[in-house]
């Protein structure tokens, strides 16, 4: 049960590093991982729990997973589609 909520916090931590990028995503590669680590404390091997979170964890309906990715990086749909609702909010209030 451990292994479970260990995995559950690191996916929180991982979206929550996401939400404190400017594009809302981070690189895929082993800097990120080392980070990703070292930041968490987690004992998880990083990049395996990304990649299954890209490519096991999917919607079968809509193709996305936990997270997605392309060649250079990784994101949450989920997380782009709020904070995009966020951003236009944001954007009307200052107007």
């Amino acid at each position: 049960m451990t292994t479970v909520w260990n995995g559950y916090g690191l996916y929180w931590a991982i979206i929550e590093m996401l939400r404190n990028e400017s594009t809302y995503k981070l690189s895929l590669d082993k800097n990120t991982y080392r980070a990703i680590k070292m930041q968490t404390g987690t004992t998880i091997n990083v990049e395996n729990f990304i990649n299954d979170c890209i490519n096991e964890y999917k919607n079968t309906e809509s193709g996305n997973g936990l997270f997605n990715a392309d060649k250079h990086s990784f994101w949450s749909t989920s997380l782009l589609r709020r904070m995009e609702k966020y951003e236009t909010l944001k954007e009307k209030r200052s107007q």
